[in-house]
């Protein structure tokens, strides 16, 4: 995946050698992410990650970079506060603001992570998603095939285990489309077994974020190979209870539903944007 040209090489700006501190802060952010699945870990090493940037940043050692994001964080961060002070309750409204500082992961990704570390991250997430998704497709062969008793992986829920899958299936599919073949060797397969896993979570909300892939790819670099992009679900689930998920889906009296509908036209919309920044960023490239 192309990376921006201001990024830090190994070396670091002008070829001077990276700072120890700052290094170990990347290496802390990059294991806090391979291992998001498991929360109290990773909050530690993200903590120390993020203690260690600080350091970095006062030595001179990291680099503050600006993103677009940032503005939308900042506005995120002000309706929050604002949101929780109108509160009938404060109090509850209040508990809630604790969890705002984990968006000052973005600002610390944006300095520590670069085309080399990005990849380091992307093949430790793909390895930890090929175990954790080998160990659901154990899981389902093994009874974990119903509704009442669905395959979660190394978590104790099966929302958990898809929400960390289907962003690892996303990164891979970007990783697929815009990377060149010889990488495709390794996160083709990978890419494969996490669709065919996130199939038989019988998660909805999973399957819409699987379908979008198809529109996105065609919208994005306007090609026809990659519309067999589509839900494996169809040929990997017993056709009964997919049928009966399908009904589910189809019924519009249920706020389920209401709910995919809402979130399908909202990543459509997001496809749309992303889309269009992409070809107008190509364009003037």
């Amino acid at each position: 995946m192309p990376w921006p040209a201001t990024s830090l090489t190994a070396e670091g700006p002008s070829g001077a050698v990276r700072d120890p501190i700052e290094r170990i802060a990347a290496g802390l952010l990059i294991l806090g992410i391979t291992f998001s699945q498991r929360i109290a870990l990773a909050n530690i090493l993200l903590g120390a990650a993020f203690l260690l940037w600080l350091a970095a940043l006062v030595r001179g050692t990291a680099t503050w970079r600006r993103a677009p994001i940032y503005p939308a964080l900042l506005a995120w961060v002000m309706a929050s506060l604002l949101a929780a002070a109108c509160s009938h309750d404060p109090r509850t409204g209040a508990a809630a603001i604790w969890d705002l500082p984990t968006l000052a992961l973005v600002p610390m990704a944006v300095s520590l992570m670069d085309g080399r570390r990005w990849d380091l991250m992307l093949r430790c997430l793909a390895v930890i998603a090929t175990v954790s998704s080998s160990v659901g497709l154990w899981q389902y062969l093994h009874g974990a095939s119903t509704l009442d008793s669905r395959l979660h992986g190394f978590v104790s829920h099966y929302m958990t285990f898809s929400g960390w899958t289907l962003i690892v299936t996303l990164l891979l599919a970007a990783d697929i489309v815009f990377n060149g073949a010889q990488r495709r060797i390794w996160t083709v397969p990978v890419f494969a077994l996490c669709c065919a896993v996130l199939a038989l979570t019988y998660t909805r909300g999973v399957w819409i974020g699987l379908a979008t892939m198809p529109r996105a790819v065609q919208r994005s670099i306007q090609s026809c190979a990659f519309r067999c992009f589509t839900m494996p679900s169809r040929t990997a689930t017993s056709s009964a209870l997919f049928a009966a998920r399908c009904s589910a889906v189809a019924n519009l009296a249920s706020s389920a539903s209401s709910s995919c509908s809402r979130l399908w036209q909202s990543l459509d919309q997001f496809w749309s944007v992303f889309s269009w920044q992409r070809n107008t960023h190509l364009s003037c490239a």
